[in-house]
């Protein structure tokens, strides 16, 4: 999660939710927990709508859901609306004391015993040491726009990467050239993802950014995790207060593990680590292990765009593409939405199919593997944005209709 002040500093934290929107309050908010919290509240005790998304997802899921005891959970209760007394109690104590109701006593307690359940390894002591981790963003200047992405654990950092490296080149368009450098210079920027956590990778790898080949086809980026399990939020007031921020358990339903007395399922995010015990990012205790979840933020002038997406690695893949015709090309951010995207998935590159016919048979011409998938498909994200613009005092929002997606201005 990330946040922008524009008024006053930049400011990222890469915290839980509960901790997040404490240190936000803190930080500069107006509202109380209790207010902030007033509408989580009311869903968990009036009831959460079950979408199309989860119910599909409640079925595919449902052998690892009833391993990690979430047969006692209201999600497998069934019905069209979903009541949580125990998140909303949870959310209650952490109105009440703040995060330390989250992370000492009866939730804790029942995050340990969760844990334990399943054979793994948490003490009361770990959950009670948590500290936020608040820090500046990693910035570039692309072109002379401000670009800012969450520093590690994030590895938001190789969408920087990408945009330093293609700074230097023609500005981007809609030609098989143009997309091929930007496919190429953002899956060699997921070369270094495994360095992101070591010390001094902010400056060390947005050096090394420069080095990018982008000539031929030669890099490749893993992953095509595009599951529903990642919920992307931005919003802006006429202030200059913007906010780009992600909320996730990894996979879906995180690892399945439901904690009764907590009425929450834990994520899932130490399998981000590597399991390389040379590699920077191998698993240790007091680390954390490089995330997907890439907030980012446009700052050009007296505007501050909030802009983030979910579907992990294709997080910075979509945001670049969207970037590069907002910022390249002029396209206003409704519409840079609108475009067919690609996405690199190992040796492939995966286009939506309604991509115009020429810009994939060059990118074929020019080496890539490019196979079809459908429009909308979980591959390529689903981007939102907001803006708060200084100079005109205008407030606008923007949501991407691959997913299920809103945006509203009150």
């Amino acid at each position: 999660k990330t946040a922008y002040e524009i008024s006053t500093r930049d400011w990222s934290s890469d915290v839980c939710s509960s901790d997040l929107v404490c240190d936000l309050l803190e930080a500069g908010g107006r509202l109380s927990r209790a207010e902030a919290l007033a509408p989580a509240l009311e869903l968990a005790e009036q009831g959460v709508a079950v979408t199309r998304d989860t119910a599909e997802a409640l079925v595919d899921n449902v052998a690892r859901l009833e391993r990690g005891g979430a047969t006692v959970s209201p999600w497998m209760a069934g019905g069209s609306i979903i009541q949580l007394p125990e998140t909303a109690a949870t959310l209650r104590g952490i109105i009440e004391h703040g995060p330390d109701a989250f992370y000492t006593g009866p939730v804790a307690e029942a995050i340990v015993a969760a844990v334990a359940r399943e054979g793994g390894v948490m003490s009361l002591e770990d959950l009670a040491s948590h500290a936020s981790v608040i820090r500046p963003p990693v910035e570039v200047d692309y072109r002379g726009v401000r670009v800012l992405t969450q520093p590690p654990s994030s590895q938001a950092m190789l969408l920087a990467m990408a945009l330093r490296r293609l700074a230097v080149e023609a500005p981007s368009d809609r030609s098989a050239a143009a997309q091929h450098r930007s496919v190429e210079a953002i899956a060699g920027a997921f070369a270094f993802r495994d360095r992101i956590t070591q010390p001094g990778a902010d400056e060390e790898l947005m050096a090394l950014a420069d080095d990018i080949a982008i000539g031929e086809r030669a890099s490749r980026a893993d992953h095509a995790k595009g599951y529903n399990h990642t919920t992307s939020v931005t919003t802006a007031d006429a202030e200059g207060n913007v906010v780009s921020m992600l909320i996730s358990v990894f996979d879906s339903f995180g690892c399945a593990t439901w904690v009764p007395g907590g009425g929450f399922f834990l994520n899932d995010r130490l399998l981000s680590f590597s399991r390389d015990p040379e590699s920077p990012n191998a698993p240790a205790g007091g680390t954390r292990p490089v995330h997907t979840l890439s907030p980012a933020m446009i700052v050009d002038g007296d505007r501050c765009v909030g802009i983030s997406t979910p579907s992990a690695d294709g997080q910075v893949q979509a945001l670049l593409q969207v970037v590069l015709a907002h910022l390249d090309e002029g396209l206003e951010l409704g519409d840079a939405f609108d475009r067919p995207r690609w996405r690199v998935v190992g040796d492939l590159l995966r286009v939506e199919d309604d991509i115009e016919p020429a810009l994939a048979d060059g990118l074929r011409a020019l080496g890539h593997e490019v196979t079809d998938a459908p429009v909308g498909d979980s591959l390529f994200g689903s981007v939102c944005a907001a803006e708060s613009n200084g100079a005109t005092g205008l407030v606008s929002c923007w949501a991407d209709l691959r997913r299920e997606s809103w945006a509203g201005a009150w």
